[in-house]
């Protein structure tokens, strides 16, 4: 199969790029850079000197790791993510008179550090900083019934962050992975879970005592559930940083719209710098707070001089394409359920896609390495899903024979009204159907995807906290969403293949809630107009955020000059023309348009 061809490598070999021999690393690096044409033979006699030593040690198995100290074969542990022989080191130094406190004080935490500085340092990526995190995990709950209440109270010096994901949105991935690296650098890490009130948020971050609240969203909707959350801050008098995060949000965003409203929140890019900025807040409040305001200063200032030059007249729409370039008819037949096998999709599964969602890219031999152990995880992780039938991935088309009207989609069934690039020359998705006064109908379609599934590994239905953030759940939920995206690419390919001999049109498929179709209350028209979209199992929260959180909800539009128009710096008489359209009102004009001011 197609991107299958990494699978090779095997995840439970895999090691830290810098802890491997320099001899050993530079044999197999000229075999596989061909940089010395006596390269194979010279790992060929290595491998043999190794495969001797394997021998050797296999006459006592406890030779090499059981040689080291009991504190530093438990940091090898945490930083290889690999709990063999953890217990039997924990349990060595319980014998020796140490209490569980000062092995959770001392040598895991020694180890979890050392995970953080090589993480910090690009030596250690993600998925083995989850897997680390797991090894902490099962240390501490090894040592949990040991410990006496006395031991309890002593772990209340680690700093506290509680963390959410806010009112409204399910999504959680990039969260737990924070989550994680948070507890990396020696937070101690309260996790609220998904769709989160500000109420519930603060009560606890109150209660636990938090030196720090981080707020997470996917969705352009939970950028309105953090303004929020920063006025009842405001209004309560708290000084507590806020940190918020996701994909949604950017430096931006909270320069413009949030710091105005709490003088005591700033952005995390991702987890990394997340939990560096907590920890420059926590050694020099003052000192770092001084340059994040500076910096939130610069971006307003340079967002304010660019919306002083736009004009604030409402955007008017571009040239007509012409005529003949618009297909005719509805084009494409229905697909009113279709339900994948895994196997299906795997020749469009996009490897760059999930390696992203773990925030590995290429670069350095590093990323290379782990791109090669996530693929392992990848491939070990789908063949257990389809062995175990544990994922369903399910389908729904419909295409219509449409005209606009106005900047509206309008069909036999429905009218769906459009956002237009702001400018005096923006582009609208309704551009790429043709317009009424042609006389003629062009397709427009729309679509969804679910992927649903449960780990693999655990009990059906479990919920519990190793299931959601545990390392083959998070592997489990990221290949579920490339699968997803899967079907979409397959979606397209099917359609090419339906367009007319000659066609030089270019299929687009929008998201609701993305750049180009930027209103997430476009799923409910969506899913009410697709055929036995109920058959999906697509549930949508009061701000349109989807569940289960591997699932699409996207137009179609065939043409050949169709594009993803970016819809944002739209003035007030744009927003107030389309949610007059939608029939919103204040507060969901608020909700689903506010982000594109």
């Amino acid at each position: 199969e197609a991107g299958l061809d990494m699978g090779i490598v095997n995840p439970g070999m895999l090691r830290i790029y810098d802890s491997i021999d320099p001899h050993l690393l530079k044999c197999v690096e000229d075999v596989i850079l061909d940089t010395d044409p006596n390269a194979s033979e010279r790992l060929l006699e290595l491998a043999s000197e190794l495969n001797n030593q394997a021998k050797e040690s296999e006459t006592d198995p406890k030779a090499c790791s059981e040689t080291l100290p009991a504190g530093e074969r438990i940091i090898k542990s945490l930083v290889s993510g690999r709990n063999d022989g953890l217990n039997d080191a924990l349990q060595d130094l319980i014998n020796q008179g140490n209490k569980p406190v000062q092995l959770i004080e001392g040598p895991l935490m020694d180890g979890m550090a050392k995970v953080g500085e090589l993480f910090g340092s690009g030596k250690m990526f993600l998925p083995q900083v989850v897997k680390s995190a797991k090894v902490m995990r099962d240390a501490v709950e090894y040592l949990q019934p040991m410990m006496e209440e006395d031991e309890k109270g002593s772990r209340g010096k680690k700093p506290r962050i509680v963390m959410a994901t806010v009112k409204g949105d399910v999504h959680d991935i990039g969260k737990n992975i924070t989550d994680i690296v948070m507890g990396c650098n020696g937070f101690e890490v309260t996790d609220l879970g998904v769709m989160v009130t500000k109420e519930t948020i603060l009560a606890e971050a109150e209660r636990v005592g938090a030196d720090i609240i981080g707020v997470s969203g996917l969705i352009t909707p939970s950028l309105f559930q953090m303004e929020e959350l920063c006025h009842e801050m405001a209004d309560r008098g708290l000084n507590t940083p806020l940190l918020v995060g996701g994909a949604t949000t950017s430096a931006l965003h909270t320069a413009v719209k949030l710091a105005p409203l709490y003088g005591h929140v700033f952005y995390g890019s991702d987890a990394s710098a997340s939990a560096v900025l907590a920890g420059r807040l926590l050694s020099d409040r003052e000192g770092t707070e001084s340059a994040e305001h500076l910096k939130q200063k610069e971006i307003r200032d340079i967002y304010l001089k660019s919306k002083e030059q736009k004009s604030e007249v409402a955007s008017q729409p571009a040239q007509a394409f012409a005529q003949d370039t618009y297909l005719v008819g509805k084009t494409f037949e229905d697909i009113e359920l279709k339900e994948f096998k895994i196997s299906e999709l795997l020749p469009y599964f996009d490897w760059s896609l999930f390696y992203a969602i773990w925030g590995v890219k290429k670069g350095s031999s590093e990323s290379e390495e782990q791109m090669a152990a996530l693929n392992a995880d990848a491939v070990s992780a789908i063949d257990r899903m389809i062995e175990l039938d544990s994922c369903v991935i399910r389908l729904c088309a419909r295409f219509d024979a449409c005209h606009s009207e106005g900047g509206d989609i309008v069909a036999q069934d429905f009218r769906i009204p459009m956002l237009r690039q702001s400018g005096s020359e923006g582009r609208s998705l309704s551009d790429f159907v043709a317009p009424s006064e042609y006389g003629i109908e062009s397709p427009m379609g729309m679509f969804a995807i679910s992927a649903k599934g449960k780990l693999a590994a655990h009990k059906a239905g479990c919920d519990c906290e190793q299931c959601r953030n545990g390392y083959d759940s998070m592997l489990e939920r990221s290949v579920r969403l490339t699968l997803a995206e899967a079907a979409s690419i397959w979606l397209e390919e099917e359609l090419k293949k339906q367009l007319p001999a000659g066609s030089k049109a270019r299929i687009v498929k929008p998201a609701a809630g993305y750049a180009s179709c930027p209103d997430h209350s476009l799923k409910r028209d969506i899913l009410r107009l697709l055929p036995r979209s109920s058959e999906l199992g697509i549930s949508l929260t009061e701000t349109c955020a989807m569940s289960p959180d591997a699932s699409i909800c996207a137009l179609i539009f065939a043409h050949p000059e169709a594009s993803y128009p970016n819809i944002r710096n739209l003035t007030q008489a744009d927003i107030d023309s389309y949610a007059a359209k939608r029939g919103f009102n204040e507060r969901e004009k608020k909700v689903f348009l506010s982000h594109l001011m």
